[in-house]
């Protein structure tokens, strides 16, 4: 929740939200990916490959049209999560949060989606991405770290490297 002190506050007409916690539905993986929008095959597939999921999905016998229960699933939560990070890649939006979106996932997973995903598929838009990841922090153009709620530093990577000797 925040509070305004000053100003006004505007909010983007579409944003989508990657909340840490994933949130699914009974239906096919694909189903689970555009969630009832419109299907652009091209646009679903770029999607797809930026969230390190087509080798798994293609793995599966009935592929994208698998269906998952969300009572009863087998899939890893890595698998899931990259169903999600699909979902909001998939998406048409001026504004990202993602919070923790790389929980889980491998050094080259995570590489692979911010470079192709939140970087390439996502370029123009705005992106905000709460991670522990300093690798991933350190290629953003705007840190802002936190601590207990607070907001204790903020600048680019190279500023704040200067101010605490390197510990970014």
């Amino acid at each position: 929740e925040l509070k305004l002190i000053s100003g006004e506050k505007k909010l983007p007409n579409h944003f989508e939200i990657m909340p840490q916690d994933i949130s699914l539905f009974d239906g096919s993986l694909r189903e689970n990916i555009i969630l009832n929008k419109e299907f652009e095959g091209r646009r679903y597939i770029e999607a797809v490959r930026a969230s390190s999921l087509e080798e798994e999905l293609n793995s599966l016998e009935d592929g994208d049209e698998t269906y998952l229960d969300t009572k009863e699933s087998s899939f890893k939560e890595s698998f899931l999560r990259k169903i999600v990070l699909a979902r909001i890649l998939y998406s048409k939006s001026e504004f990202y949060f993602f919070d923790e979106p790389f929980y889980n996932l491998s050094s080259s997973e995570v590489s692979h989606v911010f470079n192709e995903g939140l970087l390439k598929l996502l370029q123009g838009s705005n992106r905000i991405i709460v991670t522990e990841k300093l690798e991933i922090a350190a290629l953003c153009d705007h840190i802002v770290v936190m601590k207990e709620g607070m907001i204790v530093e903020q600048g680019s990577h190279k500023s704040l490297n200067e101010k605490a000797a390197g510990r970014f």
